[in-house]
């Protein structure tokens, strides 16, 4: 099973709209501040080469999507289905 965790910010309106598309995919996933630099998954996904400028981001296992390319109008885009693996 995939790990999925959803890099956030406390008041963003696309981190609930991403999280709410998750849920109603049935679709389990863990929440990372990303304003909480100490984490060990900010720390890692810096190591990774990625330093986001926007909100959210999401990583399932070692693949990232930052906020351009998670969302395909109301929809999640194709790579984050592919990546999540639904249709």
């Amino acid at each position: 099973m995939s790990e999925i965790v959803v890099f956030r910010l406390e008041t963003c309106p696309n981190c609930d709209r991403l999280e709410e598309l998750l849920r109603e995919s049935g679709i389990e996933f863990r929440e990372v501040d990303l304003q909480d630099t100490r984490h060990p998954d900010m720390i890692t996904m810096r190591m990774a080469g990625i330093f986001p400028q926007e909100a959210p981001v999401i990583r399932v296992n070692t693949c990232y999507a930052q906020s351009k390319t998670i969302f395909d109008g109301n929809e999640l885009s194709g790579t984050v289905k592919a990546m999540i693996g639904i249709e």
